[in-house]
């Protein structure tokens, strides 16, 4: 079994790298096949700041966050419209 992160459904996705980020963050990703993953970044309010499909089975995506404010941000990991986890991310100066 896998011990780096949460493992759902065979789908699994690292922590954000770095975290506290200033320009920009990592996610490594690797979801079953055909299935259709999603991350969704909202701030504090619960406004909706960023959207990234996922358009292949792993890999790493980078997330730029020019234009957000320093603050705690949560992501919603979704794969097949539900929600598969939920992780934090911190923006810093």
């Amino acid at each position: 079994p896998y011990r780096g992160g949460i493992a759902l459904e065979g789908s699994h996705f690292s922590e954000f790298h770095p975290n506290p980020a200033t320009l920009q963050t990592e996610i490594q990703f690797s979801l079953l096949e055909n299935a259709k993953g999603e991350i969704l970044i909202y701030d504090l309010l619960g406004n909706l700041t960023r959207s990234y499909s996922l358009n292949k089975q792993t890999g790493k995506l980078t997330m730029e966050l020019d234009g957000l404010n320093p603050g705690m941000y949560f992501a919603n990991i979704k794969i097949n419209d539900k929600i598969h986890e939920i992780k934090r991310l911190i923006i810093s100066n």
